[in-house]
Formats: C-alpha cells, sequence, structure tokens
C-alpha cells in the first residue's frame, strides 16, 4: 500500500528535495563500517554495462543513499510496476521512497522507521552480493562472506535474513565449495588449507546443504572455507570432466600451471544466477493470466505450447509444412472428417 501511494504521488515530487540517507545520524552510524567500501564497489559497477536498467538504477540509488552522485549526474525514474519475485524492486522504490522523504510525499512515523531499516539491511548486506552472485568461482567465498556478515549483527533484519539463509547454502556445500579454487580474491593460505581439507573423510554421498545453526553465531564467524571441505569435494572434478592434478603443486603456482588455466576456463562459464528462470516465470504467469484463472485449464494451455513447440521449433517454411503435416496425421479420424 505504501508504495502505491508513492507512485500515485510521483507526479506532484519536488525532485530537488531529495536527501541522502547518509544525512541521518542513526544510518550513517548503521553504514559507518561499509560506506566507504560500497561507494567504491558501487562506483565501479557503475563503469560496466549492464543488461537490466533496474540494475543500474539500483547502483545510482545506492549511490545516492550513502552520499555520492553518478557520473552522469541525478535522474530519477517514475516507479514502474513491483514484482513479487524480485526483491531488488522493493529495494528500489524502498531507496527512493526515503530518499525523497522530504520531498512532499508524506508518511507517518512508523513507515520512515520501516523503510530506514529495509535500506540499511538492503546497502549494507544486499548489494554487494547481489552483484557478485553472477561471479561462479566467488560464489562460495561470497555466501561466507555474507553469512559472517549477517551474523554479526543484532539486527531484526539481518537475524531473519541469517536463519533463511542458514537453510540455503548452496554453494557452501561439500562439492560446490570447490568453486573457490579458481577465485582469486582466495588467498593462498587459504587454498592450501582446502587442498589439505580434501583428505578429510565425510559421507559417501555429498551433502547438498553444509549445515550451519543460524543461532551459533560465534560458530559461524570462526568458519573458513577449508572448513566445508572433504574428500567428497573432488566429485566436483569429476562432474565437470576438468583436470585436477594441479592440487599437487603450491597455489602460488596455479597462474601459470597449464591443468589449473584449463580447468578455470570451463568453471568461469557456469551460470549460476536464476534470473533467467524468474524472468521466465514471470512470463509464463503473465501468459496465462490472459487466457484463464482456471489452474487446470492453465496446464493444458502450456501442453498445447510445448507440443506446438515440438512440431514448429522455427519459422522456416518447410518446418511449418512438415510440422502440420504431422499435427494433421496424429488427429483422430473424426477429427480429420470434421474439419
Amino acid at each position: 500500500m505504501l508504495f502505491k501511494r508513492f507512485r500515485a504521488f510521483w507526479p506532484n515530487i519536488v525532485f530537488a528535495d531529495y536527501k541522502p540517507g547518509i544525512a541521518v545520524p542513526t544510518i550513517a552510524k548503521a553504514l559507518t563500517d561499509v560506506v566507504h567500501d560500497l561507494k567504491a564497489f558501487v562506483t565501479d559497477q557503475l563503469e560496466m554495462d549492464h543488461t537490466r536498467e533496474d540494475y543500474r538504477e539500483l547502483l545510482e540509488l545506492t549511490l545516492v543513499f550513502i552520499g555520492g552522485v553518478p557520473s552522469h549526474g541525478l535522474t530519477f525514474r517514475k516507479p514502474g510496476a513491483i514484482h513479487r519475485a524480485r526483491f531488488m524492486s522493493r529495494l528500489i522504490y524502498a531507496l527512493k521512497m526515503y530518499i525523497f522523504r522530504d520531498a512532499g510525499f508524506k508518511m507517518t512515523d512508523r513507515e520512515i522507521r520501516g523503510l530506514s531499516d529495509f535500506c540499511i539491511f538492503g546497502v549494507a548486506a544486499y548489494i554487494k552480493p547481489w552483484f557478485l552472485s553472477r561471479l561462479p568461482t566467488a560464489a562460495p567465498a561470497n555466501d561466507l562472506k555474507l553469512l559472517k556478515l549477517l551474523a554479526s549483527s543484532t539486527s531484526p533484519a539481518f537475524v531473519g535474513a541469517l536463519k533463511k539463509m542458514c537453510g540455503q547454502l548452496w554453494y557452501l556445500s561439500e562439492e560446490l565449495t570447490a568453486l573457490a579454487f579458481f577465485e582469486q580474491t582466495v588467498e593462498a593460505g587459504e587454498k592450501k588449507a582446502m587442498v589439505a581439507a580434501l583428505s578429510r573423510q565425510g559421507t559417501e554421498e555429498p551433502a547438498k546443504r553444509i549445515s550451519v545453526h543460524h543461532q551459533d553465531q560465534s560458530a559461524i564467524l570462526e568458519k573458513n572455507l577449508h572448513d566445508f571441505v572433504t574428500h567428497n569435494t573432488r566429485n566436483f572434478f569429476h562432474i565437470l570432466s576438468i583436470r585436477d592434478s594441479f592440487l599437487s603443486s603450491d597455489p602460488t603456482t596455479w597462474a601459470t600451471n597449464e591443468a589449473y588455466l584449463e580447468s578455470e576456463a570451463v568453471v568461469k562459464e557456469l551460470r549460476v544466477v536464476n534470473d533467467t528462470a524468474e524472468r521466465g516465470v514471470a512470463l509464463v504467469q503473465e501468459y496465462s493470466s490472459l487466457h484463464t484463472k482456471n489452474e487446470e485449464q492453465m496446464q493444458f494451455a502450456l501442453q498445447v505450447v510445448q507440443d506446438h513447440r515440438k512440431h514448429f521449433p522455427d519459422s522456416k517454411k518447410s518446418t511449418i509444412v512438415q510440422g502440420l503435416a504431422a499435427s494433421t496425421s496424429s488427429l483422430p479420424a473424426t477429427e480429420m472428417d470434421s474439419d
């Protein structure tokens, strides 16, 4: 409801009256330890190409929130749709509402406090992991860093996120932790410890998730990447059919090791972001809702689409002719007669 009010009020916003969130003392205090690093990170990210404009908008709003200004100047996009599948859209408009808190849009004290807490969490804990999540080799290290960051705070938002994340540690599994062998930001000493941990005995079947309890915050803060490595981690190399002979050499020499470079090239091509899946789900939901609200009929529609793609994989004339012939021959005789 707050978002809907803000979207309706947008034509009346006084754009000159925007105010950075960090101008508020409580926010400045909460972001003291991360603001300098975050500003440098966001500035670097804005120099890159982004396939989606909302990615760039989120970066620009974050920079404004922490007291910076984009190199090309300030522009604010009109609020559009907000989709339940994307946390990012909520953070975009939360930042925008807080930046314009004194620009004519009226909010209660409770709403302002709620937005403040949400923006602090988003800026401090969400931005960097989100924009680095597309890098497969960085996934285990970034997951562990985020886990430690969440465990280091007593904020209800951080505690809630920590509880949720402890059940979603996909990249800290025994197998996928091997991605960190190819991450340049992981120190050679940690990689040595990871290699040594490969001789550690574990279960026969690699664990799908590492068990980390959200209430044991002190234990989380003491974790390192090698704590998630066992002899099952070697399965990673077998699954991808890549060489692991480089593990017998010193990690400081891996940058010139032929086997390492070949394996690294394969690993860096892995896709780890589910954005494509989210967009596909949103598209099929929108498409289905245009035709029917009935779940059973929606499933029939999906089957028709799937069958159509099987008969007509492209738009070539020869394909269309063959597809029509195949679909006609599959019809029952009574239907063919009526046609």
